[in-house]
């Protein structure tokens, strides 16, 4: 099916009733879930992306945010779902794959003083799939064994595994 390939809300032109689309340079033929869940993983980045500075630094402010933002998403695809047919596994799986890409461009371009909302975004979404379990607040902490093996580092590579296999 022909597929816009970077689907999100920026290139959408309304004006009145009509509807339009812009940049198709990813322009591609794949499954609708592509879309659907650049979509909404877009939708997330842009509004973690929109809180303040010392906002964007208070995880809780962070998660909040976050959590309003998957229920946006939710009513993006179930509104969807009312019109077309599309796999929900295949949405959960590339919208996967966009938080992956997210979180390994931050961790290349190196900027600290910026929020991991990409990390965020996809330890928060593989949660909702139960396939991810990271220590949330109040949990025991284990001492951290001298190894590359961060939470973080564990988190993305899961990642990289899941969508690996389930491709």
């Amino acid at each position: 099916m022909p597929t816009h390939g970077t689907f999100n809300p920026e290139q959408v032109l309304i004006e009145g009733e009509q509807i339009g689309l812009i940049d198709f340079d990813d322009f591609c033929m794949a499954e609708p879930a592509l879309d659907v869940a650049l979509f909404r993983a877009a939708i997330k980045d842009i509004g973690m992306n929109a809180l303040d500075g010392s906002m964007a630094r208070n995880r809780e402010i962070r998660l909040a945010r976050l959590a309003r933002l998957d229920l946006i998403g939710e009513v993006f695809l179930a509104e969807y779902e009312k019109h077309a047919p599309i796999s929900r596994q295949r949405v959960a799986l590339w919208e996967a794959w966009s938080y992956l890409r997210d979180a390994l461009h931050f961790w290349t371009k190196v900027k600290p003083a910026e929020p991991d909302n990409g990390l965020l975004m996809l330890e928060s979404h593989l949660r909702d799939m139960g396939i991810y379990q990271s220590a949330r607040a109040g949990d025991a902490v284990k001492q951290p064994r001298k190894s590359i093996s961060t939470p973080k580092f564990r988190s993305i590579a899961l990642a990289c595994a899941v969508i690996a296999s389930i491709w």
